[in-house]
């Protein structure tokens, strides 16, 4: 089972770590949407054994509105994240899926120019 938790860390602790240790703030992550709860969008993080979290104000427009993440979210989409923090003392991800994430980055240039 993938978690954030620091507990989790014991069982591989120079693995998980040295994955923590590879993520920056500001990173451009891809990953599979992995369960969807009230407080946000759980995302196992590709090619890591890492699973982030993108809470609710940081995967939906307008937080305060009737949209539900399940309306916008299905378990195994495959998504685009920014990382916002990481905490190696927890070993807990924050992760951003908003278009506003991806204003300044590169990576979010549009073909047509």
């Amino acid at each position: 089972k993938l978690t954030t938790k620091a507990s989790a860390l014991v069982k591989d602790p120079n693995g998980r770590r040295k994955e923590l240790e590879k993520l920056k703030v500001g990173d451009t992550v891809s990953g599979k949407v992995q369960k969807i709860t009230s407080i946000g969008v759980f995302v196992a993080i590709s090619g890591t054994s890492i699973v982030g979290l993108a809470r609710k104000h940081a995967a939906l427009d307008d937080p305060t509105s009737n949209k539900q993440l399940t309306d916008l979210y299905n378990v195994d989409d495959v998504v685009r994240a920014k990382v916002l923090t990481v905490s190696r003392e927890t070993a807990k991800v924050s992760l951003g899926l908003l278009g506003k994430f991806f204003k300044k980055d590169p990576q979010n240039v549009d073909s047509d120019g």
